[in-house]
């Protein structure tokens, strides 16, 4: 009678066991499908991460070379106007008779240049780059 009674317990523990072994199996299976998810996400992430890095790095070739560009063209307009100089203090034509001549409430005979004609140091609005924003990001990966 006890050797029937200790079968019968070590039966049910068989049982307890056997169904511990599948419920774990099963689990682990959930959390192998899970790991693979994120290893698929965290690839597509990189991959992601990458081409976003080579986009801000060709933008920041590009802003370069544009400014570059600028520069030069900037140094250019400097020479012709130099080669000017001699040409723009010719004696202006006088005005014609009937127009009248512009008052200056300012000193001196020379007028003002006009905005667009005056250089400004730096780049100009069409190279200027928007500031880098880090989104979480403290290093270059």
């Amino acid at each position: 009678n006890r050797l029937q009674t200790q079968l019968t317990t070590l039966k049910t523990e068989m049982e307890e066991a056997k169904a511990q072994g599948t419920q774990m199996g099963a689990e682990n299976g959930a959390l192998t499908e899970a790991l693979e998810r994120w290893e698929a996400a965290a690839t597509e992430s990189a991959r992601r991460l990458d081409q976003a890095q080579r986009r801000a790095s060709a933008a920041e070739a590009e802003g370069d070379a544009c400014a570059a560009r600028e520069a030069a063209l900037r140094e250019r307009v400097s020479a012709l106007e130099a080669e000017m100089g001699p040409q723009r203090r010719a004696p202006r034509p006088r005005p014609r008779s009937g127009s009248r001549p512009r008052t200056s409430s300012r000193s001196g005979s020379r007028p003002r240049p006009s905005p667009r004609s005056r250089s400004r140091p730096g780049p100009s609005g069409g190279c200027r780059r928007p500031a880098r924003r880090a989104r979480g990001l403290t290093e270059k990966l």
